[in-house]
């Protein structure tokens, strides 16, 4: 169901098609959309003027098929084993009830080597997610990449971060802070 808040409004499925561009456009809700298309390099062009826009569940998968950003680097049974118990402690221990609001700003924590660095930056700032550099020594950077987002994707996001950290570094945690939406009183 779309759920914009706009009129007019639709109650069926709206799909768009580009038939000189070959592109199909489905935006299935107010949270996001589907671009499909037969000719990938259409697609790659969309993708690296858009990669901020990906989900963060789909992101690994997408990478793949352009052969880029994540694509070849893969977590073990064991790290994702590791990792979701992680997650299911810390978010267990946060009492933070996951099927109400539960807009969190998630914070992942990296050790780069110093000539990653740069690349890594680069590259985890083309996903959406906030890049600040902490500390910077003569062999390792110290890296905070965080985004406002619900604690319930929390395994979406650090599968993403445990592989960015294999890729460049160290990816050694996260840590969350509930984000209050600041409401303006009308008078």
């Amino acid at each position: 169901m779309l759920n914009f808040a706009r009129k007019p409004t639709s109650d069926g499925q709206i799909y768009l098609f580009n038939k000189r561009n070959g592109i199909l456009f489905h935006m299935y809700d107010d949270r996001g959309c589907d671009v499909c298309s037969l000719n990938q390099d259409v697609l790659l062009q969309l993708y690296h003027l858009h990669r901020k826009w990906i989900l963060d569940y789909d992101r690994y998968d997408i990478d793949q098929l352009f052969n880029e950003g994540l694509a070849g680097i893969m977590e073990t049974e064991e790290e994702r084993e590791l990792r979701q118990n992680v997650n299911d402690k810390k978010v267990a221990d946060s009492k933070i009830d996951l099927s109400k609001d539960n807009t969190c700003r998630l914070s992942h924590y990296f050790e780069i080597p110093f000539d990653n660095g740069s690349r890594f930056a680069e590259e985890i700032s083309l996903t959406g997610f906030t890049v600040r550099e902490i500390s910077a020594g003569n062999e390792t950077v110290t890296f905070e990449v965080s985004k406002i987002e619900a604690l319930a994707h929390i395994d979406y996001q650090t599968h993403l971060m445990s592989l960015y950290g294999k890729k460049f570094g160290i990816y050694t945690g996260w840590s969350y802070e509930v984000h209050r939406k600041s409401i303006k009183s009308k008078r």
